[in-house]
Parts: structure tokens; sequence; C-alpha cells
């Protein structure tokens, strides 16, 4: 395990950011992000090259950040860059894609390593096994913030490399290579617009969805965007705002700079419209919790336990607090780290940080409605449109009277208190239903796809033949 004092690491793309980095002896590391390699890249190579040498002339050590993700012909694209890339200036390299690993393991073999398991590697078999595979140039495991803290010590305690865990910044809840913001925001004179700047290819050589074309092969790009927000339970609304990338000249290796770099706010019933913040880059589109990950008052059990922490402050980089400077939040952090949280300028929450309850939620998604299918299940839930309407379906004949409580997949019950008033399809409101016909009402508490409408039993109410006439009510 290292024994470097400054088991901080933060994000550098400026000779200011750099320069702060330098003034706290927290600070022992910065990762640089070049547009080619790095899903929010915005430097250019000879950008990049320049300030891990500045960083290394004010003590710093520099980490250049290799986290895109590889399609083969996109990996055989980048070849010639990568065998002229000047690799001697930095470091260490940080890569998400293990086909990045595997590159630097054959052509950059005592090139340290930092590999990115974030997803997906949430036990220790998995991170065993990397060390394993990438030894002994793999220096340090990234994990993931869904490792509550007793893990996350014992990992960092038992494992043959460093440790790594984000202290403060974005939590990530969706992310897809595909252009989902452009399509939305970018229409007529911005498309032409974004064509004459050079879209059809972004930074790794890959076709860009954000002049409009299609990103798959049968799908438009509005369908496409619909359905991966869709798939994150997300709709992007009117709010998004964009913004051109910081360099838009091609780097020294030949690639040109991010074309587009968009920011929106993503809403939908299905979130209550919390205002959840959205990237896109030349990359892919990233959707992020609207709260900020914030563990800087709790972090002496992993500092003890040999952690490395990250400080992600790239989506602060305009805020005017001086918290939102990496000087100043190492000092404030120093001072009172308590102070700090009920300061920051965004909403803070550790999710998983004691506790890792995702699977909490799995047995009430278990759906055992099949086995309640008896003479007093009355209807079925088939579709639920947010705070606008419930639609049943009849499984027998009955009438309104006879509900009684709403039987959830998961097994629980809930008395219905106040019985719901039903429509049909014309809208017409009834009482009496028969065999597969649909109801329509407003609102039923907890009425999810799969719940049963239950009755009373046949000693409390009176049954209804197949053959009653359906009468809408007086």
């Amino acid at each position: 395990m290292s024994s470097t004092p400054s088991r901080f690491v933060a994000y550098a793309a400026s000779e200011e950011e750099i320069e702060r980095c330098a003034r706290t002896a927290k600070i022992g590391e910065i990762l640089l992000e070049p547009e080619w390699l790095a899903c929010q890249g915005t430097l250019s190579a000879e950008r990049c090259v320049d300030l891990a040498r500045s960083a290394r002339s004010h003590g710093l050590r520099p980490v250049l950040v290799w986290d895109i993700l590889l399609p083969e012909r996109v990996m055989q694209s980048l070849q010639p860059s990568l065998s002229s890339w000047a690799w001697e200036e930095f470091a260490a390299v940080r890569v998400c894609d293990i086909g990045a690993a595997q590159w630097l393991r054959i052509h950059r073999p005592q090139m340290p390593l930092q590999l990115i398991v974030e997803t997906g590697n949430h036990n220790e078999d998995a991170l065993r096994a990397w060390c394993a595979v990438f030894a002994p140039a793999l220096e340090r495991l990234i994990l993931s913030i869904e490792i509550p803290e007793e893990r996350l010590i014992a990992y960092a305690r038992e494992s043959a490399v460093d440790c790594e865990v984000m202290g403060v910044g974005r939590i990530l809840l969706f992310y897809s290579p595909r252009s989902l913001l452009a399509p939305k925001l970018l229409t007529g004179s911005s498309l032409q617009s974004s064509d004459a700047a050079g879209q059809s290819s972004d930074a790794a050589g890959q076709p860009s969805d954000a002049v409009g074309q299609s990103n798959d092969a049968a799908g438009q790009p509005s369908d496409a965007a619909d359905q991966s927000s869709d798939a994150a339970g997300q709709s992007s609304d009117a709010a998004g705002q964009s913004s051109d990338a910081a360099d838009q000249s091609s780097d020294a290796a030949g690639h040109k700079a991010a074309p587009v770099r968009l920011e929106a706010i993503s809403g939908s019933d299905l979130s209550g419209y919390r205002p959840l913040p959205v990237l896109e880059t030349a990359h892919g589109t990233f959707l992020y919790l609207d709260k900020d990950q914030f563990i800087l008052d709790r972090l002496s059990g992993l500092l003890d336990a040999g952690l490395w922490i990250r400080l992600d402050l790239r989506h602060l980089r305009d805020h005017s607090a001086s918290i939102a400077q990496i000087d100043g939040l190492v000092e404030a952090m120093q001072h009172d780290a308590t102070a700090l949280r009920q300061a920051w300028p965004r909403p803070t929450r550790a999710p998983f940080f004691k506790n890792n309850k995702t699977t909490a939620q799995f047995t009430r998604l278990k759906a055992n409605h099949h086995e309640q299918r008896d003479e007093y299940t009355l209807a079925e839930v088939v579709g639920v449109e947010r705070r606008r309407y419930v639609v049943l379906c009849a499984l027998r004949p009955f009438s309104t009277e006879m509900l009684y409580a709403l039987l959830l997949p998961s097994g629980e019950e809930i008395l219905l208190t106040d019985i719901p008033i039903f429509h049909d399809l014309q809208g017409v409101p009834r009482n009496q239903w028969m065999t597969d016909q649909l109801l329509i009402t407003e609102r039923i508490r907890m009425a999810c796809p799969g719940a049963l409408l239950r009755g009373r039993s046949k000693e409390e109410t009176t049954s209804i033949p197949e053959e009653s006439p359906i009468c809408p009510t007086a």
C-alpha cells in the first residue's frame, strides 16, 4: 500500500486549477481529461500534455483519464494516436474499458494502471481477480459509492493495491453512448451550424448523433432519445441549455475537440418532476441525481484504512463560492466538515455510505397475486399514469359497492377507505361492470400494474349475475 500522506485526488483543466491544488498539501494527484480519451474531457492533446508537465513542476502527480468505452472500430481508429502519445509525461493512467487496460498491459507494461471498477464489481472476489489479472502494473482500484463504509474499509485493508472512492461529486444515475439531448435541443439552423462545425464525427472518430442522424439502424433520433430516456425513467424537458465546448480546434493527435457540450434539466411525472441534471458530450449522455454525494464529514475511518478520496468539483467550475474551488474546499474541510456540508451549494446525501438497501424493495416487486385470483378478485390494474388516471380490467361482474381492498403484487393489502368513482372508455360514470370491461379512475392510492381490487365475502355482498345489464348511475 502507498505511504503517500496526500491521499486526495482532484480534477484539473487549467493552470489555475493546478496552482490551487498545489496550495494544499492534501492533494497528491490531479486527473487530466483529454477530450479524445475521456468521457467529459475538454482538453486538447497538446494542452493535456502541457498541464501534465506543469503538475510535475508543482510537485503533483499527473494521472491521465482514459475512461471512454471502446467499440472495436473506435479502438482500431485510436491505434496510431495511442502509439505516438506522450505517455512518459504521465505518472499513471486511469481506465474504465478492460480493452484499454489490456492495451496498456501489452504496449505500456511499465505504466502504472488505475482501474475504474465502479459498476459490476461490488464483491471481494471480483476485486481480487482484477488485481491478479493486471498485476504488477495495477496500482489502484476505483471503487463504487454503492459500497457501504464497512465494506470499503475491509476492501482497502485486504486489497493488494490501493483503493479509492468519491468523497464529493455528482451521483451518476444513467449513461448512454447515444446523443439524447441534441435531437431535442438542436433544431433547424442549430443543426445546420453544427454540421458546419464538423459534428459528423466525434472525438474518437465515431459518427455523432448530435447532427440529427439516426442513433441506430432502425430508429429516428427523437425515437432513440425518447426510448433511452424512458429506460432511465426520465424525459428531457424544455429547460435545456447548451454551451459550446471550450476548444473547437483540432488537437495534436489529429482528433477534433468535442463540437458541442449540452446541458439540460430533465424531469418526468415518474420522478415527481425532480430537476435531474443531464450532460451530453461527444462520448454520450449522462443523467445525474439532483443531490451530490458528500462524505467529507465522515472520512476518518476511510483515511485510516488507507483509501484515496476523490474530490469532483467539475460541475461547480462556474460557481462563485470559495468552497467550489479545490483549495477553498480543502481549507473548509479541515476547519469544520459539518459546516461545509451545510454550506454546500447543492443538496447533499450519501445514500449507500452506512448501508446499501438497494435490494430491500425486491420482495415488493415479486408478483404473487396469481395465488389470490379467487372469487373475490374483481379487477386488475393494467395501467397507471401518475396523477392522471388508473386503468383496470374487470375479471368478473361486480358493483363498485363490493370493493373492499387493493392487493399489491407484494401481497400487501391496502383497505379502500374511499371508494373511487369509475368511468368507462366513453367517460360515463358507472357502478356496475362486466367481465373484461375497462374501468378508468383518477386515483387509487398505491395502485400499480398487477395490483388487484378485492371484494368482500359473499355473506357481506350480493353477487351480480353475468347477464346483468350495465346501467349508468343516476
